[in-house]
């Protein structure tokens, strides 16, 4: 599998229903912030949008803590938000982008 430097956020990205909704909630815009950081983390680990710290090892809400360096109810609300709408879902304990494809620079503009 190729490489992911690159994920596609769009212009509009501000004018979507999703993200709209997520602002105006408490935390909102940490939200949208934190959906940021795994749509990265995703392309990092490069793994059809599935995101662990390693291969074997999912992230537990603790090490997402860590990791984004929020405090964990944000974390928690966001994770919970975020799969309502289904931007994210758990597989098999580990956190994956929904729909990760349209994430991914695969068109040469």
């Amino acid at each position: 599998m190729a490489e992911v430097k690159w994920i596609k956020l769009t212009t509009d990205m501000f004018d979507n229903r999703k993200i709209r909704h997520l602002r105006k909630l408490p935390e909102g815009n940490n939200i949208v912030l934190i959906w940021v950081m795994l749509l990265t983390m995703a392309g990092k680990c490069n793994a059809g949008g599935k995101i662990f710290l390693t291969e074997n090892i999912p992230y537990s809400l603790k090490m997402l803590t860590d990791e984004l360096e929020f405090k964990e109810s944000v974390i928690r609300f966001a994770l919970d938000k975020l799969n309502e709408l289904k931007m994210i879902e758990m597989k098999d304990n580990y956190l994956s982008i929904c729909e990760w494809e349209d994430y991914l620079n695969t068109e040469e503009e």
